[in-house]
């Protein structure tokens, strides 16, 4: 009897330091900086435009293909995946891999699709 209470509480033990190593191990979401859109930089590796008002602000995207933007930027950067920004009145503007380039900073940008 006294091996199957030893067994049942080492399992209890083992049971509550899993679950204490997945939560610290998580973390809030919004801690995770592959989370972070805004930035004072163009994050290494990601795909980014400058906000045209405001020289320090760059939006980071997150992932590759599809995303919605609805503002003016002024410059572009591909730290590694090229990318194509879509304006609102039907225009584009293609950013290769591993350059950076002005935008036009008068005319709404709808879409970036980046190319991964």
């Amino acid at each position: 009897m006294q091996s199957i209470t030893w067994l049942a509480s080492r399992a209890t033990v083992l049971a509550t330091a899993m679950g204490a190593a997945v939560a610290l191990a998580s973390g809030p979401a919004t801690a995770s900086p592959s989370l972070k859109g805004w930035s004072p930089q163009c994050d290494w590796g990601k795909a980014c435009i400058r906000l045209a008002s405001d020289a320090g602000r760059w939006w980071n995207m997150n992932s590759c293909g599809y995303n919605p933007i609805n503002d003016r930027y002024s410059w572009a950067k591909a730290h590694g995946n090229a990318f194509t920004v879509t304006y609102v009145n039907g225009t584009w503007d293609r950013v290769e891999a591993w350059t950076e380039r002005p935008l036009d900073g008068n005319n709404t940008v709808i879409r970036v699709d980046v190319h991964c």
